[in-house]
């Protein structure tokens, strides 16, 4: 591959790639499994993350899966997805197709090497000052990443991880198991570098039906009904599945509060 400097970060600038912009699938960039045909990708990164002229530092962009709106924007411009306080879906007015607006599904994030969006353009929207603000905050204000220890995520990748976001999302009645999920909540000990590690999993779906459905699937995989699911000399992981409405204060007191495609995103390989 050529070297990457500036004229090539002012390629991308010229091309339109900002945050919020907007483009359809295609080979070098596909569309995840388990979403309908007419969903599209948007940038999710900061505009200056985009353009950056240090490629060595800003090798990725993230992106995520957006579907268009089935109601007009200004019908529900003052609900809780186009006002971002909905912490699973933000709504952002992007017309795509007879749409007016999308929907962007923050399960759907993923990274991919930035130099790969040399090789197209934008062919939906070219993100605005106004998409990139509603983008930004929304992130901001609800996607902290938890700091776990480094070496417990090295751990947990393929035994754990890896069929965490299998099962979030396999398909569920009419869409993804990740769609009924409420929020999931973490809590682990040392907080080192050392351990050996308790790591506890707590995840509250949307209903019980939900949450009996996941629960299969995680006993399928592990091979234990229990809460514990993998236990070894270096780590002992525990998974607790429950509706949202059978979790208490006390249930979740010490946890913290993860979104599992906020945090694990950065564990897959980017898109080359």
């Amino acid at each position: 591959m050529q070297e990457l400097g500036v004229a090539e970060a002012e390629r991308l600038l010229a091309a339109g790639w900002r945050q919020g912009s907007v483009f359809r699938p295609n080979d070098l960039i596909p569309l995840p499994a388990g979403y309908a045909e007419d969903a599209v990708l948007v940038v999710v990164s900061q505009s200056c993350t985009v353009v950056s002229q240090t490629w060595d530092k800003d090798p990725v962009v993230e992106i995520a899966v957006a579907v268009p709106g089935n109601k007009p924007f200004a019908k529900q411009q003052r609900g809780p997805e186009a006002v971002g306080k909905n912490y699973r879906s933000l709504l952002i007015p992007i017309a795509c197709g007879d749409a007016d607006c999308l929907a962007i599904d923050v399960y759907s994030r993923f990274f991919v090497r930035r130099h790969v969006l040399l090789q197209f353009e934008p062919d939906i929207a070219i993100g605005s000052a106004e998409a990139g603000r509603r983008i930004a905050s929304w992130m901001g204000r609800h996607f902290t990443r938890v700091a776990l220890p480094d070496r417990l995520v090295t751990l947990m990748k393929d035994p754990v991880l890896a069929p965490l976001e299998k099962h979030l999302r396999a398909k569920f009645g009419e869409g993804p198991v990740h769609e009924g999920v409420h929020a999931i909540w973490v809590r682990w000990e040392p907080d080192d570098e050392e351990g050996p590690y308790e790591m506890e999993f707590l995840i509250a779906c949307e209903d019980e039906d939900a949450a009996n459905n996941l629960d299969a699937l995680l006993t399928d995989t592990f091979g234990d009904e229990g809460p514990v699911r993998i236990k070894t000399s270096e780590m002992r992981v525990s998974v607790t599945v429950t509706s949202a409405g059978g979790t208490t204060l006390a249930d979740i007191e010490g946890h913290s509060r993860l979104s599992f495609f906020d945090h694990f995103t950065s564990l897959a390989e980017p898109v080359a």
